[in-house]
Parts: structure tokens; sequence; C-alpha cells
């Protein structure tokens, strides 16, 4: 029984070795695909649509950038802004109104902006929670999901196909 217990172990270990190189060579391969798309998009060539999670963008239009740049300094990418507490039954993240910094925020800001802010945070915080800086990911917008590292290559192989680049 102990032989059995130290075999899996054994083959444990090994798999999630196996996983972690993998996983590593997903990331490395995503990056990749981003800086050959930043190549191809500086010759103004877009290949696929990106979208930015944790970006308050659409606040650019109708704020001054200076206040863009406040929130996003102050509240977006601040560690120490945590606008959010744990349902004790559910365990879903809501909105704490009593939070003091939020309730400054409400009283400098519309009720738009402030959403917008919130929305950006929760982004960050579910795609991005060992950092506080907005990101960019290609984008399916008929499926509205992340694209899959497949269909990122096969979109990039048609474009290039299709220009001759």
């Amino acid at each position: 029984m102990k032989e059995e217990i130290e075999v899996s172990d054994a083959t444990l270990n090994a798999v999630v070795r196996k996983e972690r190189i993998l996983n590593q060579e997903v990331s490395d391969a995503s990056a990749m695909v981003l800086k050959v798309y930043k190549h191809f998009s500086g010759k103004g060539l877009g290949l696929f649509p990106l979208k930015t999670y944790g970006s308050i963008s659409e606040l650019v239009n109708r704020l001054p950038q200076s206040k863009v740049t406040y929130l996003d300094d102050n509240f977006v990418r601040n560690p120490k802004f945590d606008p959010f507490i744990r349902d004790s039954v559910t365990g879903q993240r809501q909105v704490d109104w009593s939070n003091q910094t939020l309730d400054n925020l409400s009283l400098d800001f519309s009720k738009e902006v402030v959403n917008a802010v919130l929305h950006a945070v929760e982004e960050l915080l579910d795609h991005n929670p060992s950092g506080r800086y907005p990101y960019s990911v290609p984008w399916n917008i008929t499926l509205k999901r992340p694209m899959s590292l497949a269909e990122v290559i096969e979109s990039m192989g048609k474009h290039i196909s299709n220009n001759k680049v």
C-alpha cells in the first residue's frame, strides 16, 4: 500500500511539472502573438480586435485626460482601493457602498463614472488578480469572449495570406 502511494505521488508530481511547463509554453506563445500583433498594428494592419480589461477608456471622451489619469492611478490601479465585500452566504462580490473612499468618489463624480471605475476594478480582480494593471487580449466579437490561441493564429494566417504581408 505504501509503495502504491509513493508511485502515485511521483506520478502526480510529474504531471504537475508537465502542466507547469505546458502553461509556460502557452503563456510564451500568447506573449509572442501580442508582440506580432503590435508589429503589424504599427504598420496600420489590425489583425483582430482587442479588449482591454481594467480600462476606463469609455470615459476618455467625456472627461479631461487629467481626471481619467487621476481615476486610473488612485482607484483602478490602486490595490489599496477595495470597494467590494463578499456576501457571507453566497460568496459573491458586492459593492460596499459604506466604503468611505467609494463614498468620496461618489461625491466628486457622476454615477456613470463611479460605475465605470467599479467595472474596471472588478474586471481586474476577475481577470488579473495578481496585479492591478490593465491588459489587452484578442477578442472574439461574435462570441463576446477572448479568442483562443488557435483562433488568433488562424486569424493572423488569414490576414497575412490575404494581404501578402
